[in-house]
Order: structure tokens, then C-alpha cells, then sequence
């Protein structure tokens, strides 16, 4: 009991102690590695980057990009067959990684797998932001981890006064810029709906994968009629339209039978209900379309930036409201279900 004691006083010093140290101090610290464990430590590194980063960017990122060097990364944590957010995050974090250690990143996660989720077909490549003068004459060395400690987990997003919000948020906000393809893509998609984001409320509910796998250590999905129950709440005597991002029909339909069809608004997407399987995994769902990866991603992705603009957000907790919540400037009073998480 003593000795647990003690070295729960060791741990809380070292952790004060830590606070006053720069990056490159804390990464020589062999004594902290060992009170506190690696993990932690390389943690706070992150951390303490991350919020310098946000705070000044411009300047952070002048002084690397004067070290004329990038990191090519090639390989994330997954392989990453079609865009999803743990994949998003996962190469955020390498951005992270990349630029911490003194080096302009360029993703080439995938690059000659042309059926395989590649940056490039949606995003500008981080260096586009940081050197649009170009990185031709840069050295370059690959990058030699596929994750970090640091990832931005289940509850980084709930909390927007947290500093691992503001961090994650800028990440989000900074590096996920929409090529001109996809900026194209979604604006016609909003003309289509024709989408007043100050009258529509964002509704995210997740189905297929999530609720029959029940994966270890994600957020426990809320009921459909606890959902529905809430947006009916939020909009009820109110001139409000409700955007719906799921991947299942018949989540559309119920939402429709509920509040009214011309409430409902979606984009254009192909819903998953048709074939898929419990047991299954959402990935592992294809349509019968040349270049499958491609619309498949680019239907989910479109519908979460559709989602992020909304005025307010009601959603479980999944990587889909992750991105909303973290790419949004705007939303008012947003709800996210609590319900723990799967065992």
C-alpha cells in the first residue's frame, strides 16, 4: 500500500516536471521513459508540438520547411482499401509525426494500387499547404513507424475545451483540404439538396459492421428510436430539415415515416442493406461499378463534410461523428450518446 503510494507521488511529479521541458528534452529523458513508460511520455510530446503547431503555425512550419527535407509515408496502421476515418486519423497523426521531427510530409499510403484509397484522390498533399512553391529539390527519407501514441481516441472530440480538441480540431481543419475534384463534388451535392445549413440540424446514425459486430472498444450505438426520439425533441415546432448520414436504407426509411419525407434530406449514395451480411465488415461490401473504392469512399466522405457544416449535430459516437465534430466551426449545442463501449 506504502509503495503504491510513493509511486503514485513519483508518477505526479515527474508529470509536473515534464510540463516545464521543451520536446527535444523530454525525448532525451531516459529517467521519465522509465517513471512514466514510453507511451506517455511520447504522448506529451505530441501534445506539446501539437499545441505549438496550432498556436503558430506559419511560423512552426516555415522553420522546417527550411530544413529542405520530407518523410514519404508510404504505410499507415491498416491497409486502407477505401477512405474511412480511422485511416483519416491514423495519417493525420503521421503528419503529426512527420512534420515533429523536422520534415515535410508527402502521403503515398497505396500509391500504384489504383483501386486502393490514395490522399490524392481527395485531399491536397500537406506540403501543397505548407511549401506551395513545391518540394522538388527537398531530401527525403521514408517514414519509419505506421502510428503513434497520440491518436486522437473515442474521446478526444466530446470535450471542445479540452486541448487535445483544439489540437486534433486543427489537425482536422488544416490538412483535410478538399482538392478541387471533391470541393466540386460536394458543392453539387449541396445544390442538389438545396441545403440551408442554418435551418439543418445533422443526424448521424451508424448501422451494418458497428451493431452486428459489436467491436471491443468502440462506442456502444445508440437504439433507432432513441435517436429518432431526440431529433423529434430538437426540431419539434421548428422550421428545421434533419441530414441523415447513414449507410442503410432502411434507417433513411424509418427517419422518413417518422418526421416526414420532405424533412429527411440525403446525398447520393448507394446504401449497404441489399448485401450486406451479418459477420461481415462494411469493407468488405462491394457494388457491381467500375472503380468501386473510389465512389464508395467518396459517398461517405461527402456526406460528413455535408454533416460538418449542418448548425448542430445529434449522433452516437463513431469515427463519422469524429470527423464532424472535429472538421465543424459551427455547431450549436451538438449531442453525442454516451453509452460506453463494447466488451
Amino acid at each position: 500500500m506504502k509503495n503504491g503510494i510513493i509511486k503514485k507521488a513519483i508518477k505526479s511529479m515527474a508529470r509536473r516536471y515534464m510540463l516545464l521541458l521543451n520536446e527535444e528534452q523530454i525525448k532525451r529523458n531516459r529517467v521519465l521513459k522509465r517513471v512514466l513508460g514510453a507511451n506517455e511520455v511520447e504522448t506529451t510530446v505530441y501534445r506539446k508540438f501539437g499545441l505549438r503547431l496550432a498556436e503558430n503555425f506559419d511560423a512552426v512550419t516555415k522553420k522546417i520547411a527550411a530544413n529542405r527535407k520530407a518523410m514519404i509515408i508510404k504505410h499507415g496502421e491498416w491497409s486502407n482499401k477505401y477512405f474511412n476515418v480511422a485511416c483519416l486519423t491514423n495519417t493525420l497523426s503521421l503528419i503529426l509525426y512527420s512534420l515533429s521531427n523536422g520534415y515535410i510530409p508527402v502521403i503515398e499510403i497505396n500509391k500504384g494500387e489504383d483501386n486502393f484509397f490514395q490522399w490524392n484522390w481527395f485531399f491536397r498533399q500537406p506540403y501543397e499547404i505548407i511549401c506551395p512553391e513545391g518540394i522538388e529539390l527537398f531530401s527525403t527519407i521514408e517514414c519509419d513507424v505506421d502510428r503513434i501514441p497520440y491518436t486522437g481516441g473515442w474521446e478526444t472530440y466530446l470535450d471542445r475545451n479540452n486541448v487535445d480538441y483544439e489540437i486534433w480540431h486543427f489537425l482536422f481543419k488544416t490538412f483535410v483540404s478538399l482538392n478541387d475534384n471533391t470541393a466540386a463534388y460536394v458543392a453539387k451535392e449541396e445544390r442538389t439538396l438545396r441545403i440551408d445549413y442554418e435551418k439543418t440540424l445533422g443526424v448521424l446514425v451508424r448501422g451494418t459492421d458497428y451493431v452486428s459486430l459489436k467491436p471491443c472498444g468502440h462506442p456502444v450505438q445508440p437504439e433507432l428510436d432513441k435517436i429518432i426520439a431526440a431529433v423529434e425533441d430538437r426540431i419539434s415546432k421548428k422550421d428545421v430539415k434533419v441530414y441523415l448520414a447513414t449507410e442503410e436504407e432502411r434507417i433513411w426509411k424509418a427517419f422518413q415515416d417518422r418526421l416526414g419525407e420532405n424533412r429527411i434530406l440525403v446525398n447520393s449514395r448507394t446504401y449497404y442493406d441489399s448485401l450486406y451480411k451479418d459477420g461481415m465488415l462494411i469493407g468488405e461490401v462491394h457494388f457491381d461499378r467500375d472503380k468501386d473504392n473510389y465512389w464508395k469512399s467518396i459517398e461517405y466522405l461527402s456526406s460528413l463534410i455535408i454533416l460538418s457544416r449542418c448548425h448542430s449535430l445529434i449522433a452516437g459516437n463513431c469515427g463519422g461523428t469524429k470527423f464532424a465534430m472535429l472538421l465543424s466551426d459551427s455547431y450549436i449545442h451538438p449531442f453525442v450518446f454516451k453509452n460506453g463501449y463494447y466488451l
